[in-house]
């Protein structure tokens, strides 16, 4: 009986430390699509993979950005219209 017991408590601890380092594993994934998501926007060598990010969602939140700077008469850089696009790639790229 307390091989049954002593077996529950590692596959329960198994089950913690998996649900644990879920966050942690997002955040490491989010932190390096961003990163290649702002190299890729600079052209730098190695990024390309996330290309499909910068086209789709980074395209598509600065778009809409740089229309409302337009509305707001500002300029797509005061108005964070790169940043917008980059964080929108980060996070598409992470949810993938």
């Amino acid at each position: 009986m307390a091989h049954t017991h002593t077996l529950s408590f590692l596959g329960l601890l198994a089950l913690t430390s998996a649900c644990s380092d879920s966050p942690k594993k997002a955040s490491n994934s989010f932190d390096r699509c961003l990163a290649s998501c702002e190299a890729n926007n600079k052209n730098v060598p190695g990024h390309e993979w996330v290309e499909k990010y910068v086209d789709g969602a980074g395209y598509a939140a600065f778009s809409a950005c740089l229309d409302e700077a337009v509305k707001l008469g500002t300029t797509a850089a005061r108005h964070g219209c790169s940043e917008k696009g980059t964080q929108a790639c980060a996070r598409a790229c992470a949810a993938d």
